[in-house]
């Protein structure tokens, strides 16, 4: 009786020794025969009462060639990088364990590794570059097999915050002005998805451009100003130089906040109209607004009779040839907006002598062609519908 009993403890004993043993761990991931991509993470069940698991890897399915072989506290291992790779399988399995045994391993699965695609070359902005516009173009080298890159930019080399993170990094981005970025792409494709990121460029935006100038003198609508008048604005801080322009006369460069006019570019009794901008290293601002101002008139011009005569004509100069100077005589019979203009051989007007509408009469100015080379010019009325030209000799 006391064989029968013994037996029967031990029978207990042992069966109850072997439930306590884990059970073999379901895997949850990878497939059997995946190609996988970082991060390698391989994963199963957490098995009641098991305590650890050991994981083997081997490059042959007799785990003969074992690459790892390492205990785990966790139902999860991450496989470091270079171990498996897309030309050869890697072949794995996994069993539980606690103090009263281990479990069987699990079915033998084998995985290889997928390809990170290349990251591409960055172009533009380049490293290290200024002065880029605030709206740049991103550009970059090509990868082949890429389906889309991914585009980050920060205001830091940690890319935390990202100011941008765009899939599509063709659009324009517009950036904070006189600010550095940092600036790093990668590729996206099969078989893993978005690739390693490339190197890191930084480059800083332009400074803004400036407001501009307040305009000074000659003061809007002014009349009776110089034909070599100083035109004058306020500074702005920060310009480098300021872009003048006349309207039909000048547009040029200047570094100060003053512009003198030189003789020959303006007519008597004629409007111009002019404004200013800021230059810097932003580029140009816009410009101010646009003033005019009337010229002197010409104290050459006299009415030497109100007669009025009874048609339009213009006489002939004299004396001719003159040196260096000669009156042109001219009459209107009604009230009429009147020019005369001197032309060289070439048909460039030299100088404007009347430009005002002046009442019926005979009319007589002077010509001074003090400045000019010799040669032959013409001079050309113009009074409502009536125009002529007449030729007039320069010797010197």
């Amino acid at each position: 009786m006391k064989k029968i009993f013994l037996l029967a403890f031990l029978i207990f004993a042992t069966a109850n020794l072997y439930s306590q043993v884990p059970g073999v761990p379901i895997i949850i991931s990878p497939a059997d025969s995946a190609t996988l991509c970082p991060p390698y993470i391989f994963d199963w069940n957490d098995v009641p009462t098991a305590t650890s698991y050991k994981i083997q890897f081997s490059l042959n399915i007799n785990f003969t060639a074992l690459v790892i072989d390492e205990d785990l506290n966790v139902s999860q291992y991450t496989l470091p990088g270079g171990i498996i790779s897309g030309a050869t399988y890697c072949y794995w399995h996994v069993r539980a364990s606690n103090s009263y045994g281990s479990s069987s391993y699990t079915p033998v699965r084998r995985v290889r590794g997928g390809t990170l695609l290349n990251p591409p070359v960055l172009l533009t902005p380049p490293c290290n570059s200024i002065n880029v516009s605030n709206t740049p173009l991103f550009s970059y080298n090509g990868v082949g097999g890429a389906t889309a890159y991914i585009l980050q930019i920060s205001k830091f080399p940690t890319f935390v915050p990202l100011i941008v993170c765009d899939t599509t990094p063709i659009g324009s981005i517009v950036l904070e002005y006189n600010t550095t970025y940092y600036w790093r792409m990668c590729s996206v494709g099969p078989p893993c998805g978005a690739g390693n990121w490339s190197s890191v460029c930084n480059f800083t935006t332009i400074s803004p451009t400036l407001p501009p100038p307040t305009l000074l003198y000659p003061p809007n609508n002014s009349v009776n100003i110089s034909l070599t008048p100083t035109l004058d604005w306020s500074d702005v801080a920060g310009a480098t130089s300021y872009r003048v322009l006349i309207t039909g006369i000048l547009d040029t460069i200047v570094v100060s906040s003053e512009l003198t006019i030189p003789p020959g570019k303006f007519n008597y009794y004629t409007i111009y109209y002019w404004k200013v901008s800021t230059v810097n290293i932003g580029g140009q601002g816009t410009y101010s607004s646009v003033w005019n101002f009337k010229t002197i008139n010409f104290s050459g011009i006299h009415q030497i009779s109100s007669e009025i005569p009874t048609e339009y004509k213009l006489y002939n100069n004299y004396p001719n040839p003159f040196n260096p100077s000669t009156n042109i005589k001219y009459q209107i019979p009604n009230s009429k907006f009147t020019t005369i203009k001197i032309f060289d051989i070439l048909g460039k007007e030299i100088e404007i002598l009347v430009n005002e509408k002046q009442s019926p009469g005979i009319y007589e100015v002077t010509f001074d062609g003090s400045n000019l080379p010799s040669g032959i010019y013409y001079y050309t009325i113009q009074a409502g519908d009536f125009t002529d030209t007449k030729k007039m000799v320069l010797i010197k």
